[in-house]
């Protein structure tokens, strides 16, 4: 449910030009769904696209992935000898589809792996300072269903160490 200060409204009703700013979202899949096995719709990246390419109004746009990688979807490991590498083609699409739009990254190596003309970094997540070590004495409470879909970045393998 939405809060009462937001509502989903047809794109088509939208006027842009009563807009300052744009806010625009994005990962390493918004220009192309071919290397992800499924796992998204067809249409992602659509709305980031079209904003991008028709607004005549100042954008920031958001970064919320990695450059895309070969074996990024690999979540069962079937090919165990393969080595994470960039799809160079899709991470210079995306840098040159962003142009001198202002990037936003999550971190100093998202911001070095993507290589946007311009971009910053803004931090997120936690300070694993702010939490004391464990006493490894009870069970360990898990959220984070997705992370099969993108086991690389997002920690799988990682995890089923820890549960094992």
């Amino acid at each position: 449910q939405l809060r009462h200060n937001a509502r989903l409204v047809p794109l088509e009703s939208v006027k842009l030009s009563d807009f300052d700013l744009a806010i625009l979202h994005f990962d390493e899949n918004s220009l192309t769904q071919e290397h992800c096995n499924g796992i998204i719709p067809p249409d992602w990246g659509a709305l980031f696209q079209y904003l991008k390419s028709n607004l005549n109004i100042p954008m920031v746009a958001i970064c919320h992935g990695t450059p895309p990688f070969y074996g990024q979807y690999d979540f069962r490991n079937e090919q165990p000898d393969l080595v994470p590498s960039v799809i160079e083609e899709e991470r210079q699409r995306m840098v040159d589809f962003l142009g001198d739009t202002l990037v936003i990254c999550n971190s100093y190596q998202a911001q070095k792996e993507w290589g946007f003309k311009r971009s910053k970094v803004i931090w997120h997540g936690l300070d694993p300072a702010e939490y004391p070590p464990s006493l490894y004495q009870k069970a360990i409470i898990t959220v984070g269903g997705g992370m099969r879909h993108r086991p690389h970045y997002r920690g799988y393998y990682l995890f089923q160490k820890v549960i094992q």
